[in-house]
């Protein structure tokens, strides 16, 4: 029963996220979710993730991290000219 208030509290709050910023920003945050998923599972209940989880875990995080770090590198950058 507590799994299941979770989940539903969970997807609230995303529903909430959703409407209130950009699907681009939220889905790194919901996708890492994964790397977390895995984590637990090893230090709770012993599992061991085999090679194509993380390449999943790979195919699904990686892609989203450039528009972040483009993001940061332009403001960096914009700082820099800003200064000169």
């Amino acid at each position: 029963m507590a799994i299941n208030l979770f989940v539903l509290g969970y997807h609230a709050l995303i529903v909430i996220a959703y409407k209130k910023a950009p699907a681009n920003q939220i889905a790194l945050a919901e996708y890492s979710g994964l790397v977390f998923v895995t984590l637990f599972g090893v230090m709770w209940f012993d599992e061991i993730p085999d090679v194509l989880t993380f390449i999943g875990i790979l195919l699904i995080v990686l892609p989203m991290m450039p528009i972040n770090w483009k993001k940061r590198f332009s403001t960096s950058k914009e700082a820099i000219n800003i200064s000169n």
